[in-house]
Order: structure tokens, then sequence, then C-alpha cells
């Protein structure tokens, strides 16, 4: 794996996020996103306990 370039590394700073194209297959993205679907009316709000936004279980 090669080491982030500078543009990436400005890039995560100011959006929080890397898109990295073909890190997973697609058959890992469709696992992901059933899992997700699945779990979905798991997810709590941790707000109310002093986080940030919500968390997923899984």
């Amino acid at each position: 794996m090669s080491e982030m370039t500078d543009k990436e590394k400005f890039l995560f700073d100011l959006q929080g996020f890397l898109v990295v194209k073909d890190f997973l297959t697609q058959e890992e993205v469709r696992a992901l996103n059933e899992a997700f679907d699945a779990n979905w009316d798991k997810q709590i709000d941790r707000s109310a306990a002093g986080g940030v936004g919500t968390a997923l279980y899984l």
C-alpha cells in the first residue's frame, strides 16, 4: 500500500473521509449493505448520552 499524497491528506483534513476506488469488491459491498439494512432498526441515539449523532452497533 502506498502512502497518502499531499492532496489526499488535504482532502481528508477538509472532508473527513477519502474515496478509495476498488477497495471492496461488489460482493463485499453487497454483503455490507445487507448487514446494514438488516440491522437498521438496532440503531441507537447516543446524543442524549453526551455522544455525537447516532451509532449503529452490528
